[in-house]
């Protein structure tokens, strides 16, 4: 007879919900919040754009929906342009969940016009004040530019193995300050 091993405790998932105010920089959104964005923010060609427009898909909501309606795939027949926008998409969700990314601190706040300026979002990260030690880590990770750095996912980051805490927040308060000072 062997011995029962036992049950591992179910991991838990986390409700992201701050207290505060809402200037506060955790403002308590949560990854769901991402699909009110506006489709701008994508990366994406002008033909995807038009795309999108023709079809009525204005939020990245609508284009979720339309994955797991399979609109993208049934009646967008260019590739490149499907190909985009599935990898665009895998940005912000994997799957139907969607990813807590930098940039989620920043919704209502600015943002969407970061992404979806260009000049803004090809920034180098060099303009952020950042000590050099997290610009040395951004490169090695290969994150080059600021629209790079607010989509990729805060919280495998906050390992003190990866980057921790302290060196997150920092990030965070020194991209605060380029949203803050792009937002007129």
């Amino acid at each position: 007879m062997t011995p029962q091993r036992p049950k591992k405790p179910k991991q838990r998932e986390l409700a992201f919900v701050a207290e505060g105010s809402p200037g506060f920089l955790g403002n308590g959104r949560c990854p769901q919040d991402l699909a009110d964005l506006g489709v701008g923010v994508l990366p994406v060609s002008a033909r995807a754009r038009k795309w999108m427009q023709v079809h009525k898909i204005s939020t990245l909501g609508d284009l979720l929906a339309a994955r797991k309606k399979k609109v993208v795939s049934r009646r967008c027949l260019d590739a490149q342009v499907r190909g985009e926008l599935l990898n665009s998409l895998k940005l912000f969700c994997r799957g139907e969940k969607y990813v807590y990314i930098f940039g989620l601190n920043f919704l209502g706040k600015g943002l969407d016009k970061i992404l979806s300026n260009r000049g803004l979002r090809n920034a180098p990260v060099g303009t952020l004040d950042l000590d050099a030690r997290i610009l040395a880590f951004l490169e090695k990770k290969g994150v080059a530019t600021v629209g790079e750095l607010l989509l990729q996912p805060e919280l495998p980051w906050r390992n003190p193995r990866i980057l921790g805490n302290i060196s997150v927040d920092e990030i965070l308060v020194a991209l605060a300050e380029f949203v803050a000072g792009n937002r007129k």
